[in-house]
């Protein structure tokens, strides 16, 4: 560049800087964002992820990891410890017969955990007419497995620490959940409690990598803005491992249903596995069959939320432009029937943020 455009020096470059106009702002912060992931791509370790498929293959539902892999997590990732309050419930739970007075009494014996459980439960997601004041009565109106499910979110939350500012990622995670849990009895014959558990904890891997890896957040920020697919594949050559293999550990020891760790592990994995499903006809795989339904109400939660939030980013825009209508075809359901059920969830929780 010549000189004269420096004005003699860097002071001269510096104010050549200042007058650039807003669109080469936004240049320089692509070409930053591009020379970003270059670095991430070329400097850092790739471990060639176990779980892709072969060239020639079809796409897959990815398996259970061996257990040696958990392991090698536990050595780079710190997996919290299952809370023993989780532990009382669930060996109570599994019983013939279960005693929920004895589950009550051992969900209110930790007097913090309790009070948050019903912080959530009252807040406006479920949207509740009475206020709820006992974990007696939160587990009579949402049953043992969304009791349960807020049990692992709140544990979770409490083990993580407070210096991560994960306000805004507990609130997704509520809202995208609860979405689920309408979007399931109008969509398919999936249990409301598995869409809403998965809804809630399909991200659970996040926070657990936050803590781990210092320069997580700017890493995932790279992920969601590219268009690697799946988007985990950056943080895989980043650390040798993503938010979702993290959070299918997660899911296995905290006593998450086999069904729903598998789809926490495959919840990136949507692109794939939905082009995949569009061009075979005869759903051989039984895994991919049961497992798409539950991601496809979660992508489709996710974008209602987006909506709803009003933080439909172009990025976004331009995933549900392309994967929309093979979610669609899976789901069975026209695009002006979902619009219609998406336009009245919209609205009922419109009605609900205004209620409280």
């Amino acid at each position: 560049m010549p000189s004269m455009w420096l004005g003699g020096g860097p002071v001269g470059f510096l104010r050549l800087l200042a007058t650039l106009s807003s669109a080469s702002v936004i240049l320089l912060q692509l070409l930053d964002y591009s020379y970003r992931t270059t670095q991430i791509k070329t400097t850092c370790y790739d471990p060639a992820p176990y779980f892709c498929c072969r060239i020639g293959e079809s796409p897959r539902l990815m398996n259970a990891p061996s257990p040696n892999r958990g392991k090698e997590l536990a050595d780079c990732v710190k997996i919290p410890p299952r809370p023993e309050v989780l532990i009382a419930v669930m060996e109570e739970s599994n019983k013939e017969d279960p005693d929920f007075d004895r589950i009550s009494k051992a969900l209110s014996s930790d007097v913090s955990l309790s009070a948050a459980i019903l912080q959530v439960v009252n807040s406006p997601f479920f949207g509740l007419r009475n206020r709820i004041s006992s974990i007696q009565q939160a587990m009579a109106l949402l049953g043992l497995q969304k009791v349960s499910s807020v049990v692992r979110v709140v544990s979770l939350r409490n083990s993580v620490s407070n210096n991560l500012e994960l306000g805004r990622f507990w609130d997704t995670a509520a809202e995208v959940a609860n979405i689920c849990g309408l979007l399931a009895p109008k969509l398919s014959a999936i249990g409301t409690d598995d869409a809403y558990t998965l809804g809630l904890f399909h991200d659970c891997g996040i926070p657990l990598m936050m803590q781990s890896f210092k320069d997580y957040k700017e890493v995932l920020r790279l992920s969601n803005l590219s268009n690697v697919k799946p988007r985990t594949r950056i943080e895989d050559r980043r650390y040798g491992t993503n938010h979702a293999e993290v959070g299918y550990e997660l899911a296995k020891k905290w006593f998450l249903p086999d069904h729903l760790a598998l789809a926490v592990l495959n919840h990136h994995r949507y692109h794939e596995l939905f082009i995949n499903d569009s061009e075979n006809t005869d759903h051989g795989d039984v895994e991919n069959y049961k497992m798409l339904p539950l991601l496809a109400i979660l992508k489709m939660a996710e974008q209602v939320s987006a909506m709803f939030r009003k933080s439909l980013r172009a990025e976004f825009s331009d995933e549900w432009t392309e994967m929309g209508p093979l979610i669609l075809k899976c789901m069975a359901i026209s695009e002006q029937d979902y619009s219609e059920i998406r336009d009245d969830i919209l609205e009922q929780l419109y009605n609900d943020e205004c209620a409280h």
